[in-house]
């Protein structure tokens, strides 16, 4: 996310990139809206905020406003499943991605 500094005048913060599944290689770009109280983007910002993306990245990106980077710290893993990453599952409960 070297170049994220360069969405902030144009009223969007980046909290995180990502691919977008199997298809053409697209790229997501995830974050909210600096002025507006709902966090989303209005049109014109949007197209402003994909173009300087597309203009950056040299290929399709996708904007996901109205999303908020939220703190988490991996639980306290235990043997084997000391390893992977923090997630919340479908049922609203954090553990680790690790496996035995």
């Amino acid at each position: 996310m070297e170049r994220e500094a360069a969405f902030e005048p144009l009223g969007f913060k980046v909290v995180s990139i990502g691919g977008i599944g199997d298809d053409a290689g697209q790229i997501a770009i995830r974050g909210y809206a600096l002025k507006n109280q709902d966090l989303k983007l209005l049109p014109g910002e949007r197209a402003a905020v994909e173009a300087a993306a597309q203009d950056i990245a040299k290929v399709p990106i996708e904007v996901i406003d109205g999303f908020q980077a939220k703190a988490a710290t991996r639980q306290n893993d235990w043997s084997p499943f000391n390893s992977g990453a923090y997630m919340i599952n479908a049922n609203g409960i954090a553990c680790s991605t690790g496996s035995p």
